[in-house]
């Protein structure tokens, strides 16, 4: 896919960002996600219309707009991890961002708290500990921008489908 062109760096400065804050990748089971933003619903439709290598795998409401689950045909391949899915954001109406990826998010090893008691230091958002399905930690430090829980985006994905979470995909 064509939006993901530099993704080799971004993944680079990920790892970088990892080691400044003194998280191993030896604590994480796998990058399963990159996420990209765009600036605009028509941009999202655009991009859902040119999946070209690319399956759209779940599309849920997550904070008012859609948010689309893409399971990549061949997974991104970069600093030591393999990436099988994309998330990619309708934008909200009130958070304008620019076009282009913004975070990654990783499965971890052990479970979130006694990750989250070994990297006690670090400043993690806790907003989403709250979820029912998949509970996450965030971190931004300076430009590193992650995210931590125990379950991989695709088997959620599944799982939010079975429970009626998902919207109806057209058929194409």
């Amino acid at each position: 896919m064509k939006i993901l062109e530099g993704y080799e760096r971004f993944i680079e400065n990920v790892n970088n960002g990892l080691k400044r804050v003194g998280i191993s990748a030896h604590e994480l089971a796998m990058m399963d996600h990159i996420c990209y933003r765009v600036a605009t619903g028509e941009r999202y439709k655009q991009i859902l219309a040119d999946l070209g290598g690319a399956t759209l795998l779940g599309e849920a409401i997550i904070s008012g707009r859609p948010i689309a689950t893409i399971e990549l045909e061949e997974p991104l391949e970069a600093g030591g991890w393999r990436v099988p899915y994309l998330e990619l954001p309708s934008p909200k109406q009130s958070s304008p961002y620019p076009e282009g990826l913004e975070h990654v998010e990783f499965v971890v090893i052990g479970g979130l708290d006694r990750f989250a008691a070994r990297h006690s230091d670090l400043d993690f958002d806790r907003g989403g500990m709250g979820k029912d399905l998949n509970p996450e930690l965030g971190l931004k430090d300076g430009d590193l921008s992650v995210k931590f829980h125990e379950q991989p985006l695709g088997a959620v994905v599944r799982i939010e489908h079975r429970l009626g979470r998902t919207l109806p995909q057209p058929q194409r």
